[in-house]
């Protein structure tokens, strides 16, 4: 069976579908074989998961990289959704911890950092951090190209340089195909003239994260754990609310993998 193809049909980003497969991958060169039957055979599942993975969060990549597999056969799901939803609950148990036992940068000193970089004329620096900082985004949505007029608009992430704002604009993003394109408009004196000075961004086609170390004050998912600390001590829920939309992720997922001790009440819609 084609799971390539299958995995190539997803409405999600390229870097999304080579995640995908390098996971598929794994499973198949561990010697798992999908299940392709009536059933998921969840004991068999659970056997090769508890025995090859030891966190949940990689238990639970496989289970959604089968689950995927088997929507794209049209096979029931039910019980794959099932496990699914038990592990993840139990992932919400053995990963409890407040987010100050944590060793997240307290925003006050990423803002110093992030203003030293203008300071230092460090520009491309500069813009990454300020998108990882107003809209908690992931490596791949900082992967941006300056342009000056709406025909340079393609499929990418761009900084379109305009008379009163710079429009960053998301395309390629993980969850696009659930959030759409972002567009948020920058009047940031301070951003615009990072963006000016910088005038291109610079990226190649090589891996993300190595491109972005030299220029991260800090890793992207501890930089969202910081606005998500900051928001939830303050009780700001509209600003919970705001990062959820501009990173793409829903407030279950936040709560469960951001802030483990947070009550709902602080994790609910508009």
């Amino acid at each position: 069976m084609d799971f390539q193809k299958i995995i190539d049909d997803k409405d999600v980003s390229e870097n999304t579908k080579r995640t995908y497969k390098s996971i598929l991958a794994r499973v198949i060169r561990e010697g798992f074989k999908i299940p392709v039957g009536k059933t998921a055979m969840i004991p068999k599942l659970k056997e090769y998961l508890f025995t090859y993975y030891d966190k949940t969060s990689s238990q639970l990549a496989v289970i959604n990289i089968i689950l995927i597999l088997r929507q794209g056969l049209d096979l029931p799901v039910e019980d794959l959704i099932e496990f699914r939803e038990k592990l993840r609950g139990e992932r919400v148990k053995e990963n409890v911890t407040t987010m100050s036992e944590l060793d997240v940068m307290a925003i006050g000193d990423y803002r110093k950092k992030l203003d030293q970089l203008l300071v230092e004329k460090k520009y491309k620096a500069y813009i990454i951090n300020y998108l990882m900082l107003h809209y908690g985004v992931r490596n791949q949505d900082v992967v941006t190209e300056i342009v000056k007029t709406k025909k340079q608009v393609g499929d990418g992430n761009y900084l379109w340089i305009r008379r009163k704002d710079i429009l960053y604009i998301r395309k390629d993003y993980k969850t696009h195909s659930t959030y759409g394109t972002q567009e948020q408009s920058i009047t940031s004196k301070e951003f615009r003239k990072a963006v000016l000075k910088k005038k291109e961004m610079g990226f190649t086609s090589k891996q993300v994260g190595n491109q972005l170390k030299p220029y991260i004050i800090i890793k992207e998912s501890d930089v969202f754990k910081m606005l998500i600390d900051d928001a939830y001590h303050k009780k700001d829920v509209q600003e919970i609310n705001r990062l959820s939309k501009t990173r793409g992720t829903d407030l279950t997922t936040i709560k469960e993998n951001y802030n483990l001790n947070a009550k709902d009440d602080m994790f609910r819609k508009l």
